[in-house]
């Protein structure tokens, strides 16, 4: 991200992993697989032991551990930021000559150990705007310039699109719950909420929290048409309606959760903020939550336990 706000082209490539597993040498785990005997235990009696003729090592608790072993060494000599998720590889950073060594070490990695990619569902994202769209080969294949991808995000990094989603998909949880259930009591409308609907808005959204006004919105509707459902609350305000079910807006469950996270510093320092050229660096986790945290007073920074902090936290947001 410090690459993005220094107004480098940055380019992020998604590298997918073939489904066709039976290319890759097993020679490696020969000993593994030969020489395997078997037997079944019920209660004290036990069988004979019989040796195994055949078998892979596919639903195994070995069958990770071996898969972490051979991409071990795909690290070795990256030059920019790799990381893995299964069998599937991220590798991001400058746009450049550099980036490109980089490729071309994966695909002989890759040929070296019968690893094939598909590189039809291979992808590069290049971020933000005025970014040079450097050409990204996978061997003599020109991977495909993509503008979202969902693991890797857009190339705006404005989580727009994550927002609508996350809404969406919210929206349509929250109408199975108006059509099936048979009561709109407080009672019965505020356990489904969370269990059911909330979670779609907050997922791991320390990563995508909206940045604009707009998208803050989209997800307060969900919030404010879920209270909306109880019978007889039509009339409240949403401020209201919050207040009598013990709720905070979404906004400010985002500030609690990010101010309960860094309570763990253990400390009443403020943090120290960093000239930013671009509001996508400034809205980017490590930087936001410093600004939510140095508007805390100190003597409820300080305070001797956790549960006392989430007191004060929750009467500085009240207010």
């Amino acid at each position: 991200m410090h690459l993005v706000d220094e107004g480098r082209a940055v380019a992020s490539v998604y590298w997918a992993s073939s489904k066709t597993s039976g290319t890759v040498s097993l020679r490696w785990i020969e000993n593994w697989l030969n020489g395997r005997a078997l037997r079944v235990a019920i209660g004290g009696t036990k069988s004979s032991w019989r040796l195994v003729s055949s078998g892979v090592p596919q639903e195994s608790i070995l069958g990770p551990v071996l898969f972490n072993i051979f991409v071990n060494d795909l690290h070795d000599g990256a030059e920019r930021t790799l990381t893995e998720f299964a069998d599937d590889t991220k590798l991001g950073g400058v746009a450049d000559i550099g980036q490109r060594h980089n490729l071309n070490r994966l695909e002989k990695w890759a040929d070296r150990n019968l690893r094939k990619f598909s590189k039809e569902k291979c992808k590069v994202l290049h971020l933000v705007r005025n970014n040079p769209t450097h050409q990204c080969m996978l061997g003599t294949t020109q991977l495909e310039s993509s503008l979202a991808e969902k693991v890797l995000g857009d190339t705006k990094l404005n989580m727009c699109q994550q927002c609508a989603l996350a809404a969406e998909e919210a929206t349509s949880i929250l109408g199975c719950i108006r059509q099936s259930s048979a009561g709109r009591s407080k009672e019965v409308i505020l356990p489904f909420y969370p269990a059911l609907v909330r979670q779609h808005l907050e997922y791991c959204v320390q990563f995508w929290a909206p940045q604009y006004k707009r998208d803050m919105d989209i997800l307060e509707r969900v919030h404010w048409r879920a209270t909306k459902m109880i019978k007889g609350w039509k009339h409240l305000s949403i401020e209201e309606r919050l207040r009598e079910l013990g709720l905070f807006s979404l906004e400010k469950r985002r500030i609690r959760g990010i101010s309960l996270s860094d309570r763990e510093r253990g400390n009443g320092h403020k943090l120290k903020h960093r000239r930013l050229s671009l509001n996508i660096r400034k809205c980017f986790f490590t930087v936001r939550v410093t600004e939510h945290w140095d508007r805390l007073p100190r003597e409820d920074v300080e305070s001797p336990s956790l549960e006392i902090f989430k007191s004060c936290l929750d009467v500085v947001l009240g207010n």
